[in-house]
């Protein structure tokens, strides 16, 4: 009898550990698949405008052709500076010309808002707005933006010798 009650604590112990290692490998499989199937997104402040850009990794990046870039600090040519909404869509039409007339597309692209210089022709009318501008995170260039009342504005781009490098027609 005594046997029979040892052989029962013994069978118990066992399903008992194979309950529990069983368990333990379905938990295993499905944290694991969720980390793999939920890619965790990154964030990037970005330091002309204090921006935050989120991607996520592993994404493969579009081909765009240089026609569909990320502007930051755009809209605040419209609220700090007086272009019109119009007049920032002609501007970042231009930089869309500029990427694919120079074959080296732009993915992203950022005002230097503390770069940013205005001024008023106080003879002509003409506004004129000078700053840098960040191409892909990395390179500098300058730009000079002139506009007369709600006129559509010129974009001059120069490198960092300061050397036009595109003008808008």
């Amino acid at each position: 009898m005594k046997n029979q009650l040892n052989k029962k604590i013994v069978i118990a112990a066992a399903a008992f550990i194979i309950f529990v290692a069983l368990i333990s490998v379905i938990y295993l499989i499905f944290n694991k698949t969720s980390d793999n199937n939920t890619p965790k997104a990154v964030s990037y402040v970005d330091p002309g405008t204090g921006d935050v850009v989120i991607t996520v990794p592993g994404k493969t990046p579009e081909d765009t052709n240089g026609r569909d870039i990320t502007m930051l600090g755009f809209d605040r040519l419209i609220t700090d500076y007086g272009m019109t909404f119009e007049q920032v869509k002609v501007l970042q039409s231009k930089l869309n010309d500029y990427s694919t007339a120079n074959k080296n597309f732009i993915q992203e692209i950022s005002i230097t808002l503390s770069s940013v210089e205005t001024t008023i022709n106080s003879d002509t009318g003409i506004a004129t707005l000078k700053f840098e501008l960040t191409i892909n995170r990395s390179t500098k260039i300058s730009a000079k933006v002139s506009y007369f009342g709600i006129d559509n504005p010129s974009l001059v781009l120069y490198n960092s010798n300061n050397k036009q490098i595109f003008k808008s027609a």
